[in-house]
């Protein structure tokens, strides 16, 4: 359905719906890394879809880690390797960039300037001293506070770092980063079952995190990789955005690696998202909010946008910048 794509240079997410003949409906390869973003209601198919270009883009060759929120790829990925978190701990307070941690930290766990300007603080005087989320929580217990504002400062940080101390979420945070590989081999997509952290801040916090490493451990290397971001609302909300995370999605294109961002609601998550998707995978929405949000960021005639709360499970709106307009598709 693309012009120009070299044979094999890509993946099939569906057929076209309404054309004779039949046509593939396809996502090139070079398009991964100018991200994806997948939305629709609950049951529309959206993760269905999401599993589907995880399985295939994995079969070229290309890893393929999902954040898996709810604990559901296990089943729609049945070659899929399933990873718990807590036997893969991401390195806490990096030692290549730990001012990119603590605004983590600040974002997900809503800190104060103050608290924020104490933790790099800490931070900073501590360095190589600190190994790890329960050593930083030994260090606020113990920090001289000479002033009233630094002791009130002190123990509200420690209460809300608290969390990511105790057990057993402890173990998710380690001194050294023993990030996934890709050596489950093609067609095997890694996927990290984030629905085993039970406190929801965590699991952000452990999410964003194993994201930033990821995106880390491949600079220099230029190897392509495709990373899977379930519930993307809870990372890239309109109300309560990891910064980090939004500026990372702008600026990693160049570094070969690609999100797919899966919603249940555009209208729930930062333009950001919708600017620098390229690739946008459309099933039914609802809400009139939705609606008006994906209508306009696809400037979809009004016929078209008629027919988004009426398609059934399993289609979808495709669009990407190699088609002059957004087709519809039923994914297989």
């Amino acid at each position: 359905m693309e012009s120009g794509d070299q044979v094999g240079d890509y993946v099939v997410v569906g057929w076209t719906i309404n054309t004779v003949p039949r046509l593939e409906a396809r996502l090139p390869l070079n398009l991964l890394n100018r991200h994806i973003l997948i939305v629709g209601a609950t049951g529309t198919g959206k993760s269905y879809t999401a599993s589907r270009i995880a399985w295939r883009v994995s079969l070229k060759g290309i890893p393929v880690i999902i954040l898996d929120w709810h604990g559901e790829y296990g089943d729609l990925v049945a070659e899929g390797v399933r990873l718990n978190p807590f036997e893969n701990p991401v390195e806490f307070l990096s030692t290549s960039d730990p001012r990119s941690d603590v605004e983590v930290i600040s974002d997900v766990l809503g800190l104060t300037p103050p608290q924020e300007y104490l933790l790099w603080r800490i931070i900073s005087e501590k360095g190589g001293r600190l190994d790890g989320v329960e050593s930083l929580a030994r260090a606020l217990e113990t920090y001289y506070d000479d002033a009233s504002w630094l002791r009130e400062t002190r123990l509200s940080l420690h209460r809300k770092l608290k969390i990511l101390a105790s057990n057993p979420y402890a173990r998710l945070f380690s001194s050294s980063s023993g990030l996934p590989g890709d050596a489950a081999g093609p067609g095997k997509p890694l996927i990290v079952d984030l629905s085993l952290i039970r406190n929801v801040n965590v699991r952000r916090v452990y999410g964003t995190m194993l994201l930033a490493r990821l995106v880390n451990m491949n600079y220099g290397l230029r190897k392509r990789y495709l990373i899977l971001v379930e519930e993307a609302q809870n990372y890239l909300g309109r109300e309560n955005p990891v910064g980090f995370l939004a500026r990372m999605m702008g600026e990693i294109r160049k570094n070969n690696i690609g999100f797919c961002v899966i919603t249940q609601s555009p209208s729930l998550i930062i333009d950001q998202v919708l600017v620098n998707t390229n690739t946008k995978i459309i099933h039914s929405v609802k809400s009139n909010a939705d609606l008006e949000v994906v209508s306009r960021s696809l400037f979809l005639d009004q016929e078209t946008a008629r027919i988004l709360p009426y398609m059934d499970v399993g289609e979808a709106l495709l669009f990407n910048p190699s088609l002059k307009k957004p087709v519809l598709i039923r994914v297989e």
